[in-house]
């Protein structure tokens, strides 16, 4: 607020009284408007340090993408067989990207009797899991591989505009026990936390 002027003293000597009053209320008028002033600066400055904080707090809650794939009536054949794919895409903003994935899968061995395997993996990105080795149903001509799966990566690096591709793959001893079935089963669920630790 603009500062207030005295009046021009040219009153006569009755009216001086009157002067001084007017000139002290404005002197402490003046002097009110600026602690006011300083007040209102130091508020706002309190105001945008406290924002500063809030986007600061913000920017460190994680984003959470999940995704799912469920296939069946696959076959499989010799080497790695990708039988289920989750694609993260990943958003701009955010510095590294923390990645599960949870799979189920049955693969019915129809011809050796429950003497082959199939063996599977999860695929995160780059990364490879363990080799996981199935379960079987016993007494059986017809034996379902059955496999659960597990696997996460920590702190991986986002680049933005690329995607992170999941993917469960088996393989198997015998790919011939494995031909197309509507009963083989995969299904992969993959849940993808994308943070900025600093």
């Amino acid at each position: 607020m603009p500062l207030l002027r005295f009046p021009a003293p040219n009153l006569d000597r009755l009216s001086r009284p009157w002067t001084r009053f007017v000139e002290d209320f404005i002197q402490g008028q003046n002097k009110r408007n600026e602690r006011e002033e300083a007040d209102a600066l130091n508020a706002n400055k309190a105001q945008a340090s406290a924002s500063q904080r809030q986007a600061q707090t913000i920017r460190r809650l994680p984003f959470v993408v999940p995704g799912q794939d469920t296939r069946t009536g696959f076959g499989l054949v010799a080497g790695w067989n990708t039988v289920a794919l989750v694609t993260i895409p990943n958003p701009e903003g955010w510095d590294v990207v923390s990645i599960t994935a949870i799979a189920n899968v049955a693969a019915l061995d129809t011809t050796s009797g429950g003497l082959t395997i199939c063996e599977g993996r999860l695929i995160i990105g780059a990364y490879a899991s363990n080799i996981f080795s199935p379960s079987k149903d016993s007494g059986a001509s017809a034996v379902n591989n059955v496999l659960s799966m597990n696997f996460g990566t920590i702190d991986y690096p986002v680049f933005p505009g690329v995607s992170t591709t999941c993917s469960i793959q088996l393989s198997p001893l015998n790919p011939t026990a494995f031909p197309v079935r509507p009963s083989n089963y995969a299904s992969l669920t993959v849940t993808a936390t994308f943070t900025n630790p600093s």
